[in-house]
């Protein structure tokens, strides 16, 4: 009996499955080497999204003046930081489980830049579980914003005093003049009521160690009032009684009271800077302006 053709076809059916034993073992190694080189990222550390409680940006005033002490400020979390000299500022978030929420807060959150003759302006940043998102809103994938914010100036402030420098033996008026003018739309600006006198108090600062004293003027000044300023300039002229001896030796900034309105501004931002901004004393000074002039000098007298 001829049996060759079964045995051929036995051995072909074996070389079949070995064949195919082979191949799956080829694409079980080609899979392990595939997954391995998985575990390194086949992109840039740029191409990837963190989340952190960490951001960075930039701001800069559109008159080009000194960018620093910008104020920035987070809504939702209530927490501010100022730019440095550059107009650099880094803003970390706190830990998540102190946020008040079991896994911390998530949202959209506006993110405000503030001056208070500059036009208000802000960025949008997403946080989830209480850390910021990246790729996400305004922030990039590296943990900046996006683009640097220009703040457009709303009004000119600019004070003129006269004398500019006196002795410590000077005793007699003190001329202060005070100029607005408006840059783009119209501002209206605000000289509260001082309790105990009339509106045009002005501060006084040691531009050395910081030291504040407040003056409020005769009754010859101006009354309260709040007055819209246009493009055209306006004054007004404060006048003080500087008693002899009143101010030690040294370098001071003259800085009129005022108040400067922007309908936008959140009521939790102006709070954020204190309970006491609004009102005639140092807490005023750490609404953030940006002044002209203003510099007065008491020198020693030499014999």
């Amino acid at each position: 009996r001829n049996v060759g053709p079964s045995i051929s076809r036995s051995r072909f059916i074996d070389d079949m499955k070995v064949a195919h034993y082979v191949a799956m073992f080829v694409f079980g190694v080609v899979c392990l080497l595939i997954l391995c080189r998985c575990t390194e990222n086949p992109f840039s550390e740029a191409d990837i999204s963190y989340g952190t409680g960490q951001i960075r940006g930039q701001a800069l005033l559109s008159d080009r003046s000194s960018p620093e002490a910008v104020y920035v400020w987070l809504e939702g979390f209530n927490i501010g930081t100022r730019t440095d000299w550059t107009g650099q500022f880094q803003m970390t978030l706190p830990p998540p489980e102190s946020q008040g929420a079991s896994r911390g807060i998530s949202g959209v959150f506006n993110l405000y830049f503030y001056v208070a003759n500059y036009e208000l302006e802000s960025s949008e940043v997403v946080v989830q579980n209480g850390e910021f998102l990246y790729s996400r809103g305004d922030i990039k994938k590296n943990g900046d914003l996006n683009g640097t914010k220009s703040l457009l100036k709303l009004l000119n402030i600019s004070t003129l005093v006269e004398p500019a420098s006196v002795t410590t033996h000077f005793e007699g008026p003190l001329n202060v003049q005070l100029t607005l003018r408006a840059t783009l739309d119209s501002v209206t600006v605000v000289f509260p009521k001082i309790t105990g006198g009339p509106s045009g108090a002005i501060l006084i600062r040691t531009m050395e160690s910081g030291k504040i004293y407040v003056d409020i003027p005769d009754s010859s000044a101006n009354p309260r009032f709040a007055e819209r300023i246009g493009p055209e300039k306006r004054s007004w002229l404060m006048v003080f009684n500087l008693s002899r001896g009143a101010l030690p030796v040294g370098q001071y900034e003259i800085i009129p009271y005022f108040l400067i309105e922007q309908e936008d501004v959140p009521a939790g931002l102006l709070a954020s800077l204190g309970p006491n901004i609004e009102e005639l004393g140092p807490d005023y000074l750490k609404i953030p302006f940006k002044r002209e002039g203003g510099q007065f000098e008491v020198r020693d007298i030499k014999w």
